[in-house]
């Protein structure tokens, strides 16, 4: 391996688990919280003109014309949406959020589900009780968007043989 796809690779998964963090952030903690948490945890950038905001983080950018969280928000939904679209994107997403939290997955998860990368298709009256996530040609099943994830979570695991490190604990 090269020095230059060694770099890439390493720019991949410290971007993919900066967004993870960040998702997390926006879950627990006020938007201006998050923003100073990007800047001062993070080498990150925020910066502005007369019409947009925008956001730096490694090597990539990503602008707002809203708030400093709208930048924010796109730079996270661009690094998942880049790296998370190839025949590797199953392989990618379980090593960089191996070690994370349940708490931390489900939010990913769930996220990455609805914002296109997967999808999430509630019950349908008449048809099924279940909710369903599809994501990297894994399907997760179950009575509820939380008990779906961990369906997923263990279906994607066991795909790539890799077991996430919190199911371990629990076996």
């Amino acid at each position: 391996m090269d020095s230059i796809t060694a770099i890439s690779a390493t720019d991949i998964y410290r971007d993919l688990r900066a967004a993870g963090a960040i998702l997390e952030w926006l879950n627990i903690a006020h938007e201006d919280a998050v923003i100073d948490l990007c800047l001062n945890s993070f080498d990150a950038t925020l910066s502005s003109n007369e019409t947009t905001l925008e956001f730096s983080l490694g090597k990539v950018s990503a602008q707002s014309t809203l708030c400093p969280v709208g930048a924010v928000l796109n730079w996270c939904n661009f690094v998942l949406e880049s790296n998370l679209r190839d025949k590797e994107a199953l392989t990618r997403f379980c090593t960089a959020f191996a070690m994370c939290h349940p708490d931390q997955l489900q939010i990913l998860t769930l996220h990455c589900a609805k914002s296109g990368i997967g999808a999430i298709t509630p019950p349908r009256v008449g048809q099924t009780h279940l909710f369903e996530i599809g994501m990297f040609d894994v399907i997760g099943r179950g009575d509820s968007e939380a008990a779906a994830v961990l369906d997923w979570l263990t279906a994607a695991g066991a795909h790539v043989r890799q077991p996430w490190h919190f199911l371990k604990a629990a076996a």
